[in-house]
């Protein structure tokens, strides 16, 4: 219900020190004020490198890979060092898988990683083609500004990148509640072989899912706003939002992040009752969709039930020492 929502967000912040809230918004604010500002050191040095074209579509995969590749390498980096500092913001009280069941861990690490490189080298590569093809041949397609005299200013900057954001959220949720029907599920069941989310399992779909459901969903406020946009604001898109479902996917609730800011944001707690449960909680970034069309009931449920198994443990531990 939209109660139950209002009342979770509220405790979501109220959860945090104030000191991590603060830092979450300096940081987001300072990314949407300050890269704006950057872009004529970044874009034209890239543009007489590479050419408008290139820069225009060519480098999409590469963007997006590379994307990837560094959310994941930050993680992985933190999984290694197991900073008992962090298992506080750990979400799920199992072990993690490879500690768990080393023998599986290490099979599924092995098909996540063909996954990956197959959708990362053949099937992003291919999407672009075929977005790229399509301007020559229909009045839709992705026509994404390149020079340098049309930068963005901050206000089109953060005001597109809003309209992204509610763009993939909206399409993302609705193709990812598709894939949960019995007709679909069979090309979703790939990415809930993981139980216990970690991010480099972010992007272990299979390609259909990955092209349609993953990709595509990401690039739709490009595709809609065409040549009103700027290549260097979708691109900064594209690496904010690739890095943001990598933490999505983490395991942990970092109470400083600068992706969970934003009011009705959905916790990496929210995907991670999907993963482990496998029901509702459709929502990519806001929780808004899952409570109009009420599939998150059972997730809000569950917070419930954990708050007052919370409370009831807090009191028992007071009486005893009181007595």
């Amino acid at each position: 219900s939209t109660w139950s929502m209002i009342h979770n967000e509220k405790v979501r912040f109220q959860r945090k020190p104030f000191i991590y809230t603060i830092i979450g918004v300096a940081c987001f604010i300072t990314f949407l004020f300050g890269v704006p500002r950057l872009a004529p050191f970044i874009w034209e040095p890239l543009l007489n490198l590479i050419g408008p074209f290139h820069a225009g579509y060519t480098i999409l995969p590469v963007v997006h890979s590379l994307s990837i590749l560094i959310g994941n390498i930050i993680y992985e980096g933190i999984y290694i060092l197991d900073l008992r500092c962090l298992d506080q913001y750990k979400i799920n009280p199992q072990p993690w898988p490879w500690k768990n069941d080393k023998k599986n861990w290490k099979a599924l690490s092995k098909r996540c990683i063909k996954s990956l490189l197959i959708n990362h080298l053949i099937c992003s590569p291919l999407l672009m083609a075929v977005i790229a093809a399509s301007r020559y041949v229909t009045d839709y397609g992705l026509r994404l500004r390149t020079d340098v005299e049309s930068l963005p200013s901050v206000i089109e900057f953060i005001s597109q990148f809003f309209f992204c954001l509610l763009a993939e959220d909206m399409f993302a949720y609705w193709t990812h509640r598709l894939l949960h029907s019995r007709p679909l599920y069979w090309i979703h069941k790939q990415h809930h072989e993981f139980e216990i989310t970690v991010g480099f399992a972010a992007e272990y779909a299979h390609p259909i899912e990955f092209m349609f459901s993953n990709t595509l969903t990401t690039v739709s406020g490009g595709l809609i706003l065409n040549n009103r946009m700027h290549a260097y604001t979708f691109y900064v898109w594209l690496f904010w939002r690739l890095i943001d479902t990598t933490e999505l996917h983490s395991g942990y609730e970092l109470p400083w992040s600068m992706f969970r800011v934003l009011p009705f944001a959905t916790p990496t707690s929210h995907h991670d009752y999907h993963h482990s449960h496998n029901i509702g909680t459709f929502g990519s970034y806001f929780c808004f969709w899952d409570t109009i069309w009420g599939t998150n009931g059972h997730y809000y449920e569950h917070l419930s039930k954990t708050e007052q198994q919370s409370e009831s443990i807090t009191t028992t531990t007071t009486k005893r020492k009181t007595e």
